[in-house]
């Protein structure tokens, strides 16, 4: 994805947090739940949930919600591999 800074400020307001950076280098790596993420980065999981929404409405990722032993799970992907940002 190229960025225009002009164009995509909500994709730049989801890479403003080195939480939400984490989270996409994670996703990088393999698909994971919030919680799992949460684990992973020794962050609270309310923290990861209102970050993954900001990169969902960045388009950043993609969430979706599966059944689990318990519930639903919430199962991130990465959209794209490389971000270029164009100044």
């Amino acid at each position: 994805m190229i960025i225009d800074i002009k164009k995509d400020i909500n994709v730049i307001k989801g890479l403003a947090s080195e939480i939400r950076i984490n989270i996409l280098e994670l996703l990088r790596k393999k698909s994971s739940n919030v919680n799992e993420i949460a684990k992973l980065l020794n962050v609270a999981q309310s923290t990861i949930a209102t970050n993954v929404m900001i990169l969902e409405k960045a388009g950043l990722i993609n969430a979706e919600n599966t059944k689990a032993s318990k519930g639903s799970q919430k199962i991130c992907h990465n959209v794209y591999d490389e971000l270029i940002i164009e100044v």
